[in-house]
């Protein structure tokens, strides 16, 4: 199973629980989970997707992601 496999698998089981956002790290990466928080005070709780973008692609440690936004990836899975 390729990366992207995984991280539409999470975000399945991510779905039967309550959140504001998920931020997905790369493994190789530490967050500081208070700086992380203030960072997404003020981000909107809904269609909100978050990181550093190339290309119309998201890269680097990792992403915020709103539960809407997951629900949404996990439904137009296109690697089914």
């Amino acid at each position: 199973m390729d990366m992207f496999q995984k991280t539409i698998e999470a975000f399945k089981i991510s779905l039967d629980f309550e959140y504001d956002f998920i931020f997905r790290i790369s493994n190789s990466n530490f967050i500081n989970k208070e700086e992380l928080h203030k960072l997404l005070l003020d981000k909107p709780r809904r269609k909100y997707l978050g990181g550093t973008f190339h290309n119309k692609f998201i890269q680097g440690c990792g992403f915020a992601i709103t539960k809407d936004m997951v629900e949404l990836l996990v439904k137009n899975n296109t690697k089914d």
